[in-house]
């Protein structure tokens, strides 16, 4: 089983915080703001944007979180390569999935594919499909044009 992790992002002051523990029956977020422990009390999605994490690593080695933009790189046999996408939650399927945000240059080119096959996707020669966070949808606007 995956350790579930989850960060926060807050609108006002726009900082995105490691989360260490949730109460969901109180309400209560426990998370990382300069360098100290904080507690926040009464929770609310207008304050406070909870991102969780796919489970997944880019090619560097970092955690992948819903709101991530990633890079593409040229790849043989992946249905994303030289594009940019975001890390959405996909209600419908019960999964991560990455959305393109190119213009789509080929019929057959994916708008939408599940994060979970693409992590599993064979790249010729043994390699495997990784992405690179190149930043997020609230620290990053411009990029998620």
């Amino acid at each position: 089983m995956r350790e579930l992790k989850f960060k926060v992002w807050n609108p006002e002051y726009k900082e995105m915080y490691p989360v260490l523990s949730i109460d969901w029956e109180s309400d209560i977020i426990s998370f990382i703001r300069d360098e100290n422990q904080a507690v926040y009390e009464g929770w609310d999605d207008e304050n406070w944007i909870l991102l969780q994490s796919t489970g997944l690593k880019d090619k560097n080695g970092k955690e992948i979180y819903e709101g991530d933009i990633v890079e593409h790189s040229e790849h043989a046999y992946s249905p994303f390569e030289n594009s940019i996408s975001v890390v959405e939650w996909f209600d419908e399927n019960y999964c991560y999935i990455f959305i393109k945000k190119h213009i789509k240059t080929r019929e057959d080119d994916p708008q939408v594919w599940d994060i979970e096959n693409l992590s599993n996707a064979g790249g010729g020669a043994g390699q495997k499909f990784y992405p690179e966070i190149i930043g997020n949808i609230y620290e990053n606007p411009k990029l998620n044009k």
